[in-house]
């Protein structure tokens, strides 16, 4: 949880959009890749998803 917040500290403000394009993209494709594959890798793929999400989340709480 710490490496998060030591991540979301050292993105810029400025490529905080790109980063939260680059995530959707990156989760659109997980999405794709999660109805071609099997149960244990749509978890695996969920816990990536959910990261994703508290990174997000971080970032508002420490601005």
């Amino acid at each position: 949880m710490q490496s998060l917040v030591l991540l979301a500290q050292d993105i810029p403000w400025v490529m905080a959009p790109a980063s939260l394009i680059a995530a959707m993209a990156i989760i659109s494709t997980a999405a794709a890749v999660i109805r071609l594959t099997q149960k244990a890798s749509k978890v695996m793929m969920l816990g990536v998803m959910i990261a994703l999400t508290v990174g997000v989340m971080l970032m508002q709480v420490v601005q």
